[in-house]
């Protein structure tokens, strides 16, 4: 009955595009069943365009006696290539009777409303998917390649006042969560949005296809008076390394490079002409086409001794530090101002210089893990840092350090804290949780929360990808602005740059965005940091220090900004077959996190 309809359309996509230069496959179906009208689709285009492959998807639905494809197409198989659709088994992205096509995986995160909202960081994380998944098919044998879903964002920006628009667009489809107001689509799953801003994936996608492959950015064993030696891979399939102009940065000096003899799909090495390298001095490679694009960048470092690059040293107390003690509050008097712990919570409430005072929280335990499902890429996030009831409360000063330990529940979890303050307002928390639920882990840590008076913040962490544009929501270091003084407002073009936006109109309605608000790169989680510090006029007041795994992330409320500081962090609804850390907990887990509080915030 309907295969007038199959063929026409297939006889119209093939006539209007055989000629393009870019079309080198045609596909008779995506994600179907299948049916008699596959088998004639692919005799057509078979006696039409001889010079092409056909593929079909679902594959695995067709019959064996039956093959209306050439290609197995192939969608969303895990990080490590392996996938089973239909009987149709793919290993380390490949398929051994023939060329596999993965034409769509590492879906971008869209579906998870919740964790979007709260951490776009999520968007920066999803490249670790792209890059091991790229870089197992490029080596695969038959593994052809494959295709993001997706390149724009699919959200419309209907009219607010357009009546009925809810019986044609329905938002009560079951496999993706509701649009808020009337910017309707399935979300936000592009590289770039809808006003082709750059997002975050972006970057990521550039550099996990990159066609230059550095293959180690950290030099072990470098000797002062020798040349430097860099891996690296050719990913082009037709051009020489020789074609592509390379510059190097040391001591903000460039330097255009001699012509790398390397063809493509080989391996070789760099040699940079830099004999006095200063061990705490990076090296900048950059890749330029013959029209002076860009096509990869990468910072070169020298192994240190520690794979650690920053971490807490033990502390020698230094400075006088006493306490006062009276029934309802334990004040630690430090050089910097005194620190005022509620008895009855155990919790610190303040911190006072002289007349003035900054109302702060904490600490509160940070464990938070994967609900119950909600669609097919979505999940309820628990949060089981509710509940706090101090049983016992202890004090003492030790060399000049004043150890506070609290012990209590939250529910049926117990946790104990150790707060170490010293007298430059050194705060090391160290934790204890035990009868913790065995679940997947989205955080744990602890959490402080602080009167909203800092206006920006500034980071230094360790990366995944060696180099970062400036304004990258992750880049290596940064110091922004909390805030955004510019609004964006609905159906308007911004006029600012999509880390600065402070809100999504697709996932939380169509009014403007307000003053006060925290922005994507501000509130987005800064993975593995070196030193991450909240700042007023330009003078940091809270300084949290590195350590291995440290992680954290701003959120802000009406009353105050919350500071969440992790020892652990994933992104366990990020699903599609993408990398997930996928930690597990179960019973008791322990941790500690460092931090500075310079309590004058008067200057």
């Amino acid at each position: 009955a309907y295969t007038g309809r199959y063929l026409s359309q297939l006889e119209e996509m093939v006539n209007n595009h055989r000629n393009h230069p870019s079309v080198i496959i045609w596909s008779i179906g995506n994600e179907n069943s299948y049916g008699v009208n596959f088998k004639k689709s692919f005799d057509w285009v078979k006696k039409s365009d001889s010079t092409r492959p056909i593929m079909f998807s679902y594959p695995g639905a067709a019959p064996d006696s039956i093959t209306p494809y050439e290609i197995l197409s192939m969608h969303y198989p895990d990080n490590n290539g392996n996938l089973n659709q239909f009987n149709k088994q793919t290993k380390e992205f490949g398929y051994k009777e023939m060329p596999a096509l993965f034409d769509e995986w590492a879906h971008v995160a869209c579906y998870n409303n919740a964790t979007i909202k709260e951490d776009p960081n999520i968007r920066d994380f999803w490249g670790q998917s792209l890059d091991k998944m790229w870089a197992k098919t490029y080596d695969a044998d038959g593994g052809l390649g494959g295709a993001i879903w997706g390149m724009i964002d699919e959200t419309f920006m209907l009219p607010e006042n357009l009546d009925g628009f809810k019986d044609w667009w329905g938002i009560d489809e079951n496999s993706v969560l509701p649009y808020q107001g009337t910017s309707v689509g399935y979300g936000e799953w592009g590289i770039v949005d809808v006003w082709r801003r750059k997002k975050p994936e972006f970057w990521n996608t550039k550099k996990a296809y990159s066609p230059i492959k550095i293959l180690a950015t950290t030099i072990e064993d470098y000797k002062n008076g020798s040349e430097i030696q860099i891996p690296v891979y050719n990913r082009f399939d037709h051009t020489n390394l020789n074609e592509v102009t390379i510059k190097y940065t040391y001591n903000d000096s460039t330097a255009t490079l001699n012509p790398v003899d390397l063809d493509p799909h080989k391996k070789g090495s760099l040699v940079l002409p830099i004999k006095q390298w200063d061990s705490d001095k990076r090296v900048s490679v950059e890749f330029y086409d013959n029209s002076s694009n860009l096509i990869d960048k990468y910072s070169i470092e020298q192994q240190v001794s520690s794979e650690i690059k920053s971490v807490i040293e033990e502390e020698i107390p230094v400075g006088k530090i006493t306490t006062t003690n009276n029934d309802r509050t334990l004040v630690v008097h430090t050089n910097e101002g005194d620190l005022y712990f509620d008895k009855d919570t155990g919790l610190l409430t303040k911190i006072a210089s002289g007349t003035k005072e900054l109302a702060v929280s904490g600490p509160h335990m940070n464990y938070r893990t994967k609900g119950d499902k909600l669609t097919y890429s979505s999940n309820d996030i628990k949060s089981y840092g509710n509940g706090w009831k101090l049983k016992k409360f202890d004090h003492k000063l030790n060399e000049n350090v004043a150890i506070i330990s609290l012990k209590g529940t939250y529910n049926k979890i117990k946790a104990s804290f150790d707060i170490r303050v010293s007298a430059n307002g050194n705060i090391t928390t160290s934790y204890s949780y035990k009868k913790l639920p065995k679940e997947y882990v989205r955080e744990i840590g602890v959490k402080y929360n602080f009167d909203p008076v800092f206006d920006t913040l500034s980071w230094e962490r360790n990366t995944y990808w060696s180099a970062y544009p400036k304004d990258h929501l992750s880049a290596a270091s940064g110091k922004v602005p909390l805030y955004s003084n510019i609004i964006n407002r609905y159906r308007s073009a911004p006029e600012k740059p999509w880390v600065m936006d402070t809100k999504s109109f697709y996932y939380e309605g169509t009014a403007s965005e307000k003053e006060g608000q925290l922005t994507h790169r501000a509130k987005g989680t800064k993975e593995n940091i070196i030193e991450y510090s909240l700042l007023k006029k330009n003078k940091k007041k809270v300084i949290v220090k590195g350590q291995e795994g440290i992680s954290c992330r701003l959120a802000k409320s009406d009353k105050y900004v919350s500071l969440y500081i992790n020892n652990e962090m994933d992104y366990i609804d990020l699903s599609w077959g993408n990398y997930q850390r996928n930690i597990v907990l179960e019973g008791e887990y322990t941790g500690k996190i460092n931090f500075t509080i310079i309590p004058n915030f008067n200057n």
